[in-house]
């Protein structure tokens, strides 16, 4: 009797683990994200791989963007008429653009070529050159290289493409000035001085001590003629 209930015991135990737990099976399937036996996808050390059709579609959006070889940041909603004489200044824009023929001093046919907008949506460029624009203080700028895109209803200028080439914009209230190495905005002749005139000089900090002068006596003399600095002559009491 006893042997027989030590044996029922023994098929009714499990095998314990080293710290006194129940050790569980080793899993004998096959995982779903390396293909490989012994372990679950979930518990799989290598990234994780894309579903097919999710694979699918980036592959796709990725040659879709490809096609696509500009990029303007724009979007028409709810846009009645348009002025052709009207310019945007969008500083997110990649490339000057215009959807007016007439303002094109020569239009280059352009195929196979379209610009991607913010609102997700495509459109043809159908032609670029150079669009010359009059502002308000009588001056002219060029636009070189400016695409023709009818389906836009605005004219758009790329504020990145002034700054790369050497532009500051200023924004005010409702205008924005535009100028390029001091051309475009009023001269300030606030910290010009005359020849001969005295002028208190900072010592610089090498020859500074910490009980003494900042400053010394100077005559200005003139100024430097490859940058803005000054020429002083030590004036001696």
């Amino acid at each position: 009797m006893e042997q027989g209930q030590n044996s029922k015991n023994k098929k009714g135990k499990k095998k314990l683990g080293m710290n006194g737990g129940v050790s569980k099976p080793k899993f004998q399937g096959k995982c779903f994200n390396c293909d490989k036996k012994g372990h679950k996808s979930a518990d799989c050390r290598l990234p994780k791989r894309k579903k097919d059709h999710e694979a699918n579609i980036i592959n796709e959006m990725a040659r879709y963007v490809a096609d696509i070889n500009l990029s303007v940041v724009v979007s028409e909603v709810n846009l009645i008429g348009s002025n052709p004489n009207e310019w945007w200044l969008d500083t997110n824009a990649t490339r000057h653009v215009c959807s007016y023929r007439d303002l094109f001093t020569m239009l280059e046919p352009v195929t196979g070529e379209r610009i991607y907008m913010g609102n997700s949506a495509h459109s043809v460029v159908e032609g670029q050159c150079k669009v010359v624009l009059k502002m308000a203080s009588g001056k002219k700028l060029t636009l070189n290289n400016v695409l023709y895109v009818p389906e836009i209803r605005k004219n758009l200028v790329s504020g990145s493409l002034l700054n790369k080439h050497g532009f500051v914009m200023v924004f005010e209230l409702d205008k924005v000035i535009l100028s390029k190495s001091g051309i475009g905005r009023k001269p300030s002749y606030n910290h010009l001085r005359v020849w001969g005139c005295l002028a208190k000089v900072v010592i610089p900090t090498p020859k500074k001590v910490k009980i003494g002068p900042k400053t010394v006596d100077c005559i200005l003399i003139g100024y430097a003629h490859n940058n803005s600095a000054y020429q002083f002559l030590v004036h001696e009491s």
